[in-house]
């Protein structure tokens, strides 16, 4: 497993219309082809920034998983709180391998990219 927390901001002043994170393998192997058995990401949110616990991380309140599934996914984050200016996500993002791998997928290598992008909602008359 590894897990990395980040913080998500819309710094601007403009409500954003939808917000979408992209993966995809930069070099592909076994591990981001194989959607059930190669790598999974689990995307959750937490209402406060993560704390380092242990070995880990935890989170002061109430966990919302915004995504989980292949680890190359094309999906809208729905319900971020992003989405408004000058609001935050505080995402932990893990990638897992599952315990149903098989053995073509040990000494596999993969290199990911990710990338979020925001569509910003059109303006209003004034």
């Amino acid at each position: 497993t590894s897990a990395t927390p980040f913080d998500l901001r819309n710094d601007g002043d403009v409500a954003w219309e939808s917000l979408t994170l992209t993966s995809w393998a930069t070099r592909s192997s076994l591990l981001d082809s194989d959607p059930v058995h190669g790598l999974q990401l689990t995307v959750e949110s937490c209402p406060t920034a993560w704390t380092v616990s242990g070995s880990g991380y935890a989170c002061a309140g109430a966990v919302q998983e915004s995504y989980s599934g292949p680890v190359v996914m094309d999906r809208p984050l729905a319900g971020a709180a992003s989405l408004e200016p000058g609001r935050v996500d505080h995402l932990m993002a893990r990638i897992d391998l599952p315990t149903t791998a098989a053995e073509a997928h040990e000494d596999e290598s993969s290199q990911l990219a990710f990338r979020f992008t925001a569509v910003q909602r059109d303006g209003v008359a004034r």
